[in-house]
């Protein structure tokens, strides 16, 4: 049963920050028109905006322990995740250089998985078919 609580907050924390993506997405395509080749990339980027402001609050961090998994989104949740690296490499060592540093290893590493996972899927497929 537990189990089954965790999934249906996870659902539900997802849903919510998709359904805030897509009211973005729609308010931004009646702004700038529905040719507008913008309104991607800021919709992300107001996603994103959204993660780095809700973090420091500790919100954000809420959301996470509410519904884990449904709080990382791709976009807002790697936002997050590099705030975090941020602001703890930056309360341990008092450096803002420290803490863009830890930021920006935090997507390497991600980037670097995400390669090898997909490198690994491409040859799996690539003997099965």
């Amino acid at each position: 049963m537990e189990i089954a609580k965790q999934v249906g907050r996870a659902f539900l924390t997802g849903g919510i920050l998709a359904l805030m993506a897509e009211i973005v997405r729609v308010l931004l395509l009646f702004a700038l028109g529905e040719t507008s080749p913008f309104v991607i990339p800021l919709t992300l980027m107001i996603m994103c905006l959204f993660a780095v402001v809700t973090f420091p609050s500790g919100l954000y961090n809420k959301w996470t322990d509410f519904g884990f998994i449904g709080a990382m989104l791709p976009i807002s949740g790697l936002t997050a995740g590099v705030a975090a690296a941020y602001c703890g490499a930056r309360k341990a060592t008092g450096s803002v250089a420290e803490g863009v540093k830890a930021g920006i290893m935090l997507v390497v590493r991600l980037s670097g998985s995400g390669l090898v996972v997909a490198f690994v899927v491409a040859l799996v497929v690539s003997f099965v078919l």
